[in-house]
């Protein structure tokens, strides 16, 4: 099926959150003094992303604010341990971490290559749940933005994803139908679930999901998109 418009997520589908992030948190991590407390980066590592997953996942069903998960993710961790975090303190820690990640331009695995071939021969939106200060830099510093024809972000929109209406919102901006739109996200919950809610076709980007996911397309070669909107590999 040929599709006239291609909607992606942003983090760990274009852009490598997971290494981005990682390197970004352990620049904290030195800076803060954290190894006074953990024996190492590591070990804090872990604690944070269990908080930090829970937290992302609290704030995509609407159930806590932009603000609180914000300053829990660098709360909880030392709280953990007995070591008291003022508000202040922990939003401060996390200033300081989204504007080192904002720095960070590495992307996934063919991300460049498909926008380029994608580019002009279908519309390509990002649709996103990140924070709009720091999706629209982390898209500038890319190199992706060229490609970009729509940035749908969630706190502009009023809803998160999975909620079907920031779907609806980006087929609006896009002046589309649901059936003529692809996403494309590694987020079963978020952008699979999301756009099945909207009618929208998926791709999952996932190398090995479990045999319980079903999307309309699963690979974990985003080069495969190309086929599937109608381009050949030499388009």
């Amino acid at each position: 099926m040929n599709y006239r418009a291609v909607f992606f997520d942003w983090d760990d589908t274009l852009w490598d959150f997971t290494t981005n992030a990682r390197e970004a948190l352990q620049t904290v991590y030195e800076k803060h003094g954290f190894n006074r407390w953990y024996d190492s980066f590591e070990q804090y590592l872990h604690s944070y992303e269990t908080y930090n997953q829970q937290l992302w996942a609290n704030y995509a069903a609407g159930l806590i604010s932009k603000d609180f998960l914000r300053r829990e993710r660098f709360k909880l961790p030392l709280n953990e341990l007995g070591i008291q975090t003022d508000d202040e303190t922990a939003l401060q820690l996390d200033r300081d971490f989204l504007q080192i990640t904002a720095s960070k331009t590495r992307l996934k695995q063919h991300a460049a290559e498909l926008l380029q071939s994608l580019h002009g021969k279908v519309r390509i939106a990002v649709v996103s749940n990140g924070f709009t200060d720091v999706q629209h830099a982390k898209i500038q510093r890319s190199g992706l933005a060229p490609y970009i024809d729509y940035t749908i972000l969630s706190e502009d929109v009023g809803v998160n994803k999975p909620h079907p209406d920031i779907f609806r919102y980006a087929l609006t901006q896009c002046r589309l139908e649901a059936h003529e739109v692809l996403m494309v996200g590694d987020s079963y919950q978020t952008d699979i679930e999301g756009a099945r809610r909207a009618g929208i076709d998926q791709f999952y980007l996932c190398p090995n999901p479990p045999a319980d996911r079903k999307a309309t397309y699963i690979s974990g070669n985003l080069l495969d998109v190309r086929q599937i909107v109608g381009l050949t590999s030499g388009q």
